[in-house]
């Protein structure tokens, strides 16, 4: 069952320790990431996998990597299937979408994340660019003091 976005955020808060975190941090990332998922169709994605537990990012004619996300199965199993004629062993794994923007802040291997919405197309998906996604959480963390013991993360 795909939880909805307030369901997702309290996860995410209940991780702020484990991502060390303090909360109020956390919850206007949390803030931000509910702001993005609202423009998105889906409350979940499907993306895929490498057995190390690396994700699949693919270059754009215009040389930007991209880690994808599609709001339908079959659109991520159809990838799949054509990239399994490369030798490219590959799961496709759903994603809440939350779950999704928290790992696109922290993207080193990809300029932002791209989600397809549309059933059956996968050439033009809505983007949200990594650095982006940073500045408005930067944005909102601005007014945010920090306990002395978390002067570190500022």
């Amino acid at each position: 069952m795909v939880r909805d976005l307030t369901e997702q955020a309290q996860t995410l808060l209940q991780s702020a320790h484990e991502q060390e975190l303090p909360m109020a941090v956390m919850e206007q990332v949390v803030m931000v990431l509910q702001e993005v998922a609202g423009s998105l169709n889906y409350q979940e994605y499907f993306l895929l996998r490498y057995p190390d537990e690396s994700w699949l990012t693919l270059r754009s004619q215009e040389g930007q990597r991209w880690l994808l996300a599609y709001g339908h199965e079959s659109d991520a199993q159809t990838t799949q299937q054509e990239l399994s004629l490369q030798n490219l062993p590959l799961q496709v794994v759903p994603l809440e979408v939350l779950s999704i923007l928290f790992l696109g802040l922290g993207l080193q291997q990809a300029e932002g994340l791209l989600f397809y919405d549309q059933a059956g197309e996968r050439q033009v998906g809505k983007s949200v660019m990594q650095a982006d996604l940073q500045a408005q959480v930067n944005r909102y963390l601005q007014g945010i003091p920090l306990p002395p013991e978390d002067m570190s993360l500022a």
